[in-house]
């Protein structure tokens, strides 16, 4: 039975204007386009069987409706301790202990990283998936593990590089056989 996943592309050379928002609302109507910095990002909850079938129908309906844009990787949606809290209906603390081991069953994920002050982050997938097998704990807000995303993204850029390379049409096909 199929499952929701939220699935958030990076993608270059779309512009969010009113036509092209349009036509993305259009498609999928719960969408969430933006634009930091130049850096455009589309999340859009995908039905899909996986996460690696929702990730790549994503890309497909990207693809089919601006086909002048070029979907670039998966956004691995990093989060902190304060944004783990946040999601979870946890306070900051109680996420801390957990994290630091002090509290609760313990091999909390290893973080992907830290960002200013020694912040750590982790993909929430991560966290989601950790929540739900040590502390049964199910969180209804899946998103793309690393690893799956890894195999989009190596696709992606495979694609962006070699136009004329077989796998360029293997995307969709993926898409397909994945869903």
């Amino acid at each position: 039975m199929p499952k929701s996943f939220n699935v958030t592309l990076v993608i270059e050379n779309l512009e969010l204007n009113d036509d092209n928002l349009d036509r993305l609302f259009d498609a999928l109507p719960d969408a969430v386009p933006a634009q930091i910095a130049g850096l455009v990002t589309i999340g859009s909850p995908v039905d899909a069987d996986t996460a690696e079938s929702a990730a790549f129908a994503l890309v497909e309906t990207i693809a089919d409706l601006f086909p002048e844009a070029r979907p670039c990787r998966l956004d691995q949606d990093l989060v902190s301790i304060t944004d783990i809290a946040g999601r979870t209906g946890r306070t900051r603390e109680s996420v801390r202990l957990l994290v630091d081991g002090k509290r609760g069953p313990g091999s909390f994920p290893t973080p992907v990283g830290t960002v200013g002050d020694g912040i750590r982050i982790w993909p929430w997938a991560v966290v989601v998936q950790w929540f739900a097998e040590f502390l049964v704990e199910e969180i209804d807000d899946p998103g793309v593990p690393p690893d799956v995303a890894a195999v989009v993204d190596a696709s992606l850029a495979v694609c962006a590089h070699r136009p004329d390379h077989p796998h360029q049409q293997q995307i969709p096909e993926r898409a397909a056989r994945a869903g």
